[in-house]
């Protein structure tokens, strides 16, 4: 596949009313059918960055003709949709109403090959991560690109240094940090930001805390020293409130004394941290009761008293650090409220790797500020799945009015994924950058019947 294309094209169709959409599905299935030799790509272009983007929408995604054709007809007809094509999305009645939140996963989620259809294929997305390494590579053991998209012959061994995590943090970071320029290339901006763990360093950068140097100075000194830290601890969670795993913990061996409650994923999503003897003890306890449990993939008991003898190196980076006040609302892992001036200070970066993560928090935060829509910028869906367990039974929240949009899948294709999302996004009354969407593409608006080209 050349650089900057994509092997799906989206075509957006709107109208003022249900009815005048179906109709202008009709007239688009005829102007495409009766201009093949002009390319479906430079068409879709054409048409979507020259007309009038309406209330009600509908956007079709595919490989060719007749998918694209398959959807438009289908709508045309009376479907109730457009589900006969690769990622179609229905018909909305669209109101950009709703805040939307930008999500940053941390630790867990990465896996050698994440984004690799970007990278190839994609100059937004691949100049970004370039910029990143140039700052960061200097630093590591071997070039980021090289561990995330290994040459052949050395995947396995590129998968045992991604679980490193003087490598997973700043993959991870590098990672948020071009699926955000390829948002912001396309018009979405989130009005809000939350992140997870190491994801809360992203997710201070685009909320303007520090620079871009800065952030990774940070990502790299930080990784260094949580790797450099003895490897005798882990993380386990249960599918449990928290007041559960206390009494759990209370109730278990001594040596459990030593476990704290690491992460505050959800109302019975809780995340313990210590010492691998005691986790080993905790775990045996919860065989005898209907507790399940999952150990995750970490070599440290982060978020806990392991990570206290890193402070002092740490606090000498951060020091070096210029802070900033947000410009854009941030939700703090510490607080689990809007950050303050507190988030632009050595002591809270310092407190972050000790401190729990209160990301159950800082959903209902999110939620009691009107954030309906979610965009994760991470290698899967693990936060909108966290976040749908925070939100579910709140009452701050009707979970069926929200929106969840990952930006990749672990297994699936980068730009059905993506895509799939754009066009859900677009149909729920977002205006996208199209002139900046095609810019990196290749393509060329064409004269069309009824589509005035205004480049």
């Amino acid at each position: 596949m050349p650089e900057n294309s994509t092997p799906l094209n989206l075509l957006c169709v709107s109208g003022g009313t249900e009815f005048e959409l179906r109709k202008q599905a009709s007239t688009l299935a005829k102007l495409i059918e009766a201009n093949e030799e002009l390319g479906l790509g430079n068409i879709c272009e054409t048409i979507n960055t020259n007309s009038k983007h309406l209330k009600h929408r509908l956007v079709c995604i595919g490989e060719d003709y007749p998918s694209i054709l398959n959807q438009l007809k289908a709508y045309e007809l009376g479907g109730p949709n457009a589900a006969t094509g690769i990622g179609a999305v229905s018909n909305k009645s669209s109101s950009r109403q709703e805040k939307l939140a930008f999500m940053l996963a941390g630790q867990g989620s990465q896996y050698v090959g994440m984004a690799h259809s970007l990278y190839t294929t994609h100059s937004v997305f691949r100049e970004a991560f370039q910029r990143c390494s140039i700052l960061l590579d200097p630093h590591l053991d071997r070039p980021l690109a090289s561990v995330l998209y290994p040459e052949t012959g050395q995947a396995d061994q590129a998968a045992e240094l991604i679980k490193q995590t003087a490598f997973t943090q700043p993959a991870l970071f590098v990672l948020g940090y071009a699926l955000s320029e390829m948002w912001s290339s396309w018009g979405i901006r989130p009005d809000f930001l939350i992140g997870h763990s190491a994801g809360e360093i992203m997710a201070a950068y685009l909320a303007g805390v520090f620079s871009l140097e800065d952030a990774l100075k940070i990502v790299t000194v930080r990784s260094k020293l949580m790797q450099s830290q003895p490897s005798n601890g882990g993380m386990l969670m249960l599918v449990a409130k928290p007041e559960e795993v206390r009494e759990l913990i209370s109730n278990a061996n001594d040596g459990c004394n030593n476990l704290v409650i690491a992460a505050y994923n959800g109302p019975s999503n809780t995340v313990v941290s210590g010492p691998e003897e005691a986790l080993n003890q905790l775990l045996a306890h919860t065989t005898s009761s209907s507790i399940k449990t999952k150990r995750l993939e970490v070599s440290h008991a982060f978020h806990s008293a392991a990570m206290k003898t890193l402070v002092p190196e740490l606090r000498k980076t951060l020091c070096q650090i210029n802070f900033q006040q947000p410009i854009r609302p941030f939700v703090s892992n510490v607080t689990g409220r809007q950050a303050g001036p507190e988030i632009a200070s050595s002591d809270y970066w310092c407190d972050h790797v000790t401190s729990p993560v209160r990301f159950a928090q800082g959903m209902n935060t999110l939620a009691t500020n009107g954030v309906r829509n979610f965009i994760e910028l991470g290698a899967s869906s693990t936060l909108l799945s966290l976040g749908r367990q925070c939100l579910k039974n709140s009452g701050l929240a009707n979970i069926n009015n929200c929106n969840w949009w990952p930006s990749l899948r672990n297994g699936k294709n980068n730009w059905e994924t993506i895509l799939s999302s754009l066009g859900e996004i677009y149909s729920h009354g977002y205006q996208i950058d199209w002139k900046s969407f095609y810019k990196p593409m290749g393509g060329h608006q064409i004269p069309l019947e009824g589509f005035t080209s205004n480049t």
